[in-house]
This record gives C-alpha cells, structure tokens and sequence, in this order.
C-alpha cells in the first residue's frame, strides 16, 4: 500500500507494482484539485487500485454484468458524492488494458493513463457519459483538467 500525498491510496492486485513509479500521479491531483473544490476544506482522498486483467473482469461482472476486463471504473463512497471525511471513492484501473489501448491508438502510456485517472475522478465527483449531453460535459471537463498537464485532446 502507498499513500501519496494522503489525497490517494494506492494497492496492487495481479499488477506488479513497479507500474506506479511511471506515472506522475501529484501532477495529476493537482490538475483535478485546481479545478474543483472537492469538499468544503478541500481535504478529500480516493482510493486508486491497479488491478490485473482477471481481476478487473471479475469486479466488471460483479458490479456491471459484463464478463470482460476494462480499463476503468470508478464506486463513488455513498450517494452524497463526499463523506464527511472527504473520501470520494474507488478508481480500479487495468494497466495491461491502458497499455494495449495507448499501444492500439498510438497514444502516449502516461497521457492515456492520465485521462483514465481524471475520468475516473470525474466518475466519483457525479459525472457520467452516459448520455450525449453528459458526455459532452464530462469530456469538455476531461480536455480542460487534461490541457492543464500538458496532455492532448484523447478523443
């Protein structure tokens, strides 16, 4: 377990853990801190699991009903969004699968792991894409928080 900057939680399962040190994770608090309040004394925490593939299809099928990995998902902490402690929720992410999505779209491993990290806070603060017009919303947000950290429109 890693605690960064006492914002995220960081753990492993099936994922060796060598995966974290190529990302610059602060930055991308940062980004997400400079663009919203998060909770009224701006303290709040996320829990962010790299997960392996057998691992993210399993939570995938649990929670979503669908038998396959993907590369993000996002559990809010309750339906207020924000606990009284500031903790917003968990991120699981796949490496193996962002690594075989930035490969397949020829996009930088950090910048696409960036936008999936971000997504996946966006997902814990009430966003979702379900619908066109919150998905133009939440990617307006994504390419704005993005831009600030120097990472190109992903879509």
């Amino acid at each position: 377990m890693i605690y960064l900057d006492s914002k995220v939680e960081i753990s492993f399962e099936g994922v060796d853990q060598r995966v974290f040190d190529s990302y610059p994770l602060e930055d991308w608090l940062i980004a997400v801190e400079n663009e919203f309040k998060v909770s009224k004394n701006n303290s709040w925490s996320v829990s962010l699991k790299f997960l392996g593939k057998k691992e993210m299809q399993s939570i995938n099928e649990k929670f979503r009903s669908k038998n396959s990995p993907t590369n993000v998902l996002a559990f809010p902490s309750g339906t207020n969004l924000i606990t009284e402690a500031g903790f917003l929720g968990d991120i699981a992410i796949c490496p193996e699968i962002v690594f075989e999505e930035a490969e397949h779209q020829k996009k930088d491993l950090s910048h696409h792991m960036a936008h999936l990290f971000i997504h996946g806070v966006l997902h814990l603060l009430g966003h979702d894409h379900e619908q066109s017009d919150n998905a133009l919303i939440m990617e307006d947000l994504e390419r704005k928080i993005l831009s600030k950290i120097g990472v190109a429109d992903p879509y």
